[in-house]
């Protein structure tokens, strides 16, 4: 099982990544109890993007027991891509919860803001973020690009 999901992980970096779902999916059928490789394939699908697959991945990984920043974040994203935007905002309000020092919470918050409209929420969490460490310009940029969206 391991073999497959370090294999996959590779076949992700380098964007491949239907040969990546391929040894998840073998990997699955190995231990369907394991979290590790269902956060992984969420973030196959997200490459994918098919969303509401990479959602359902990242709801099996935390309800295995894999509640961490990462997974949260990952599902935070995926759910306001998908315009959950509320259910977005309680998986980046629990990356905050976990990793107060980690600056994708504040980010992946600016822009669920922004994408409500809530430009001043937004602005205070961006400020957070850029505080911790997130890049700027980017930030900016996507930002702009979810007001646009709106």
């Amino acid at each position: 099982m391991q073999a497959h999901l370090d294999t996959a992980r590779q076949l992700n970096d380098e964007r491949r990544s239907e040969d990546a779902l391929a040894e998840l999916n073998a990997a699955i059928s190995l231990n369907a109890q394991s979290p590790e490789i269902y956060e992984e394939r969420g973030h196959t699908y997200n490459l994918l993007d098919e969303l509401d697959l990479a959602l359902a991945d990242f709801d099996r990984a935390i309800e295995l027991g894999l509640a961490q920043p990462s997974t949260y974040f990952a599902r935070g994203y995926a759910s306001m891509f998908l315009g959950r935007l509320e259910d977005a905002l309680s998986d980046f309000d629990k990356v905050v919860k976990l990793a107060p020092d980690f600056s994708g919470g504040y980010e992946g918050k600016a822009l669920v803001y922004t994408f409500m409209g809530r430009d001043s929420d937004a602005e205070s969490e961006y400020n957070q973020a850029i505080e911790l460490g997130a890049d700027r310009d980017q930030l900016i940029g996507l930002m702009e690009s979810a007001k646009a969206q709106r």
